[in-house]
């Protein structure tokens, strides 16, 4: 469980914290639209906003609010929200993605605050991997996972249900709250936070 768990950390760091797509990956918009996308498997927010996922008949992005302090990329399977540069101000970004019942991105993070919440409706996954990493918040209670992969990293946290193997690690603060009955739970915690049930 060990290695798979650090693969799949290692997997979410290298989408969170990958230097910003080329020009060719960047996707136009233009906010209160949606945006067509083809399949989609991860989904990354960085700098801030709230992401909310639901149930749709495709896959695709619309930016509700503050548009001009939004970028989106699109790195292969992955869709990547980004605070536009410079990302400063009280500005609120609003972004609806949607994705079919039975294709739910399975790859989540967030890094630098902003927050991806999960809504009810999507079919039951295997495998769930979500990371956090220098605050921030993901919520995927609605969304039933067999096995979840969860990392915090500088404070932050994460909400998951699941019904088979949890493997859950914090460093530097946070927290990873799960639903469900786990049959197993591999459980790393250095510089303080908290695993444990709902």
């Amino acid at each position: 469980m060990l290695m798979r768990f650090s693969a799949a950390l290692a997997a979410m760091l290298v989408l969170m914290l990958a230097p910003a797509a080329t020009a060719k990956d960047r996707l136009n918009f233009t906010e209160g639209t949606a945006v067509s996308l083809p399949t989609l498997t991860g989904l990354a927010v960085k700098g801030g906003g709230k992401v909310t996922v639901s149930p749709g008949d495709g896959y695709s992005v619309t930016v509700v609010e503050g548009g001009e302090k939004v970028v989106l990329f699109r790195d292969g399977n992955a869709l990547q929200i980004e605070c536009a540069r410079p990302c400063r101000g009280n500005i609120t970004r609003i972004i609806e993605v949607t994705a079919p019942s039975g294709g739910v991105m399975t790859n989540l993070a967030v890094a630098g605050g902003g927050s991806i919440t999960i809504a009810d409706g999507f079919d039951s996954v295997s495998e769930l991997n979500a990371a956090v990493v220098g605050g921030g918040a993901l919520q995927a209670f609605d969304l039933r996972a067999t096995d979840v992969n969860a990392a915090v990293t500088g404070g932050g946290s994460i909400q998951v249900n699941v019904s088979g193997d949890l493997s859950a690690a914090i460093v530097g603060g946070g927290s990873i709250v799960y639903d469900g009955t786990p049959a197993d739970i591999s459980r790393s915690t250095i510089g303080g936070g908290s695993i444990g049930p709902r």
